[in-house]
């Protein structure tokens, strides 16, 4: 199976952070919390250490204090003499990892992480790389540690390998700041080039990580809200302390999020609204001295005659030359489709409450307020000074050109096709305004909520699915 197709059946999982333990009675990384975790059918995340005698141990901490009690390194014993100590004052013993593979034996997918310590990176991975190489189950390997994810790259190129960062300054004294300066902004990918980056839910907000276009893990989330938001970002969640099961989509607080999504939405369009109508206004009030009018002067009025023909041909031509571009857009990542549409939808799928996100953001946030600014001013404006026609193209080039941002990377073509597709509507309703709308920007603003619209259908219909959760 191609290193793509594993990327994508691993991100629909959710991960057992440690396995599914339950303290403290079934404690972490123990047999029993991976069993669990196989019965519930969750992905399982663990950690590895390399023993004294080369043996890989099943143990998040270097030091056995916190799960066994005593403050001995892992590194500095024997498997054997590891396994004398209980977990947690249970019955559990530090599992070997072999022992961890027989028992999931490929019934739910993997995230290894490699916890290098003393410099025995190529060591570690070489035993984790031997362990797994007979293991038929769905895995990838992950670390902190830039050394780990590059000679992974080098040396097992086939394996799906991870990245883990974070700002983890926040919470590791005893990372240097240039540590985590790398790890944060995510520098370190330069040289170990991950398959894809497993980062702390708490900085989900870093730059970095926001604009890293590769398949996303998120740690750890520890509320099913967590989870979701982790899951509206279309990360991969490992998480702990719940039972995401137990989570109830409908329940006070998923309504809670989804009304906040609606509310936040309506702030949204109303301040959008409020922003691209302030420069018009104080033009108006300069020049005429007065408020009265200003909505006619913009163009909120009917025509004596509607161009009803002429908007279903303009409608109809944007459906079949822009829409299926930017689809295309989209699927091929050059098209950043987000926002609290999105958030909605792959929440709460296809709900009223979804259903009203997308009308705010398709008729009032962009399409009314993009058209008081490019149609209703910009386009009369321009077309007083220098002539309809080249007052009308200024303007559709304006329009398209502010749409670049929605690019997350600067691709020439892609860039070329926002300023074509985007000017070339602008231009087609700026047109309509000025030749047969008698200056009205109503007829307009109803194509252009069509069509926009008509594409977050499109996009959730068809190109979301594959990354809702399962």
């Amino acid at each position: 199976m191609e290193k793509r197709v594993l990327i994508q059946e691993l991100l629909r999982h959710r991960y057992a952070h440690r396995g599914l333990h339950a303290k403290p009675t079934i404690p972490e990384n123990s047999m029993a919390a991976f069993a669990r975790a196989v019965e519930a059918g969750y992905g399982i995340e663990l950690d590895l250490h390399l023993t004294r005698d080369g043996k890989l141990a099943v143990i998040h901490d270097a030091s056995l204090k916190r799960t066994c009690g005593v403050d001995l390194k892992i590194e500095d014993l024997t498997l054997a003499e590891a396994r004398n100590y209980p977990l947690e004052e249970s019955d559990e013993r530090i599992p070997e990892f072999c022992d961890f593979l027989r028992l999931v034996d490929g019934k739910v997918p993997l995230v290894v992480e490699l916890k290098a310590e003393r410099r025995n990176e190529k060591a570690l991975t070489d035993a984790a790389m031997r362990a797994l190489a007979d293991y038929t189950g769905l895995y990838c390997v992950e670390s902190f540690s830039p050394a780990v994810v590059d000679y992974l790259k080098k040396a097992y190129p086939a394996v799906v390998r991870g990245q883990l960062a974070g700002a983890l300054n926040k919470e590791k004294k005893t990372i240097t700041r240039l540590q985590d300066i790398l790890l944060k902004n995510l520098l370190v990918n330069l040289a170990g080039r991950p398959d894809f980056v497993a980062y702390r839910f708490e900085d989900r907000d870093e730059p970095a990580f926001r604009h890293f276009k590769g398949a996303k893990f998120m740690w750890t989330i520890r509320s099913y809200e967590d989870l979701k938001t982790c899951e509206a970002w279309g990360a991969a969640p490992i998480f702990e302390q719940f039972e995401p099961r137990s989570g109830n989509a409908k329940s006070k607080g998923s309504r809670r999020r989804i009304c906040m999504i609606l509310l936040n939405q309506l702030i949204s369009a109303v301040l959008q609204i409020m922003l691209f109508s302030a420069v018009p206004f104080i033009w108006y009030v300069f020049t005429q001295k007065s408020v009265r009018g200003f909505f006619a002067w913009l163009g909120i009025k009917k025509a004596p005659k509607p161009p009803w023909k002429s908007m279903l041909c303009i409608l109809i031509g944007f459906l079949a030359v822009v829409v299926l571009p930017y689809l295309w857009l989209h699927q091929s990542g050059n098209l950043n489709y987000q926002g609290f549409t999105v958030d909605a939808f792959r929440q709460y799928g296809w709900s009223v409450q979804t259903v009203c996100v997308i009308l705010l953001w398709a008729v009032i946030q962009t399409s009314l307020s993009e058209e008081i600014l490019f149609r209703g001013f910009l386009c009369k404006r321009f077309a007083q000074k220098c002539g309809e026609t080249r007052g009308n193209l200024l303007q559709a080039f304006i329009f398209g050109t502010i749409h670049i941002a929605a690019l997350p990377d600067k691709n020439i073509l892609a860039m070329l096709l926002i300023v074509l597709l985007t000017g070339g509507v602008g231009y087609a309703l700026g047109r309509l305004s000025l030749k047969e709308a008698q200056g009205s920007i109503l007829y307009g603003w109803a194509i252009h909520a069509t069509v926009n619209l008509i594409s977050p259908i499109l996009v959730f219909t068809f190109l979301l699915p594959d990354a809702m959760p399962q």
